[in-house]
């Protein structure tokens, strides 16, 4: 396998831009998807159905970032799948909307 991290060539910038934009994405995803989940499940007067509603949103925005992401950057970056087979038919039907499905 090709590693397009190294030797630093002018090709290996964009992998260091994109590795960057992920690691950004990631890192602000993770902590605001959590951020809306214990704010909803920890405050009395934040305990509505529209609330949960966000919160399992943000719960699910979550998993999408956690699973999702690292394989589709490993792709884009190594030109492989990570898991095969698997993660090149589960990564699609786990990023589409659900209401984009219905109409």
């Amino acid at each position: 396998m090709q590693n397009p991290l190294y030797p630093v060539t002018e090709n290996s910038y964009g992998a260091y831009a994109i590795l960057l934009l992920a690691l950004v994405a990631f890192a602000v995803g993770i902590v605001g998807n959590l951020a809306v989940m214990c704010v909803v499940g920890h405050s009395y007067y934040l305990k509505s159905a529209w609330n949960a509603i966000l919160a399992s949103l943000a719960l699910w925005d979550f998993l999408v970032l956690f699973f999702c992401l690292p394989v589709v950057i490993f792709n884009e970056l190594s030109k492989q799948r990570l898991l095969g087979d698997a993660s090149c038919r589960a990564v699609p039907f786990l990023e589409v909307n659900p209401i984009e499905g219905l109409s």
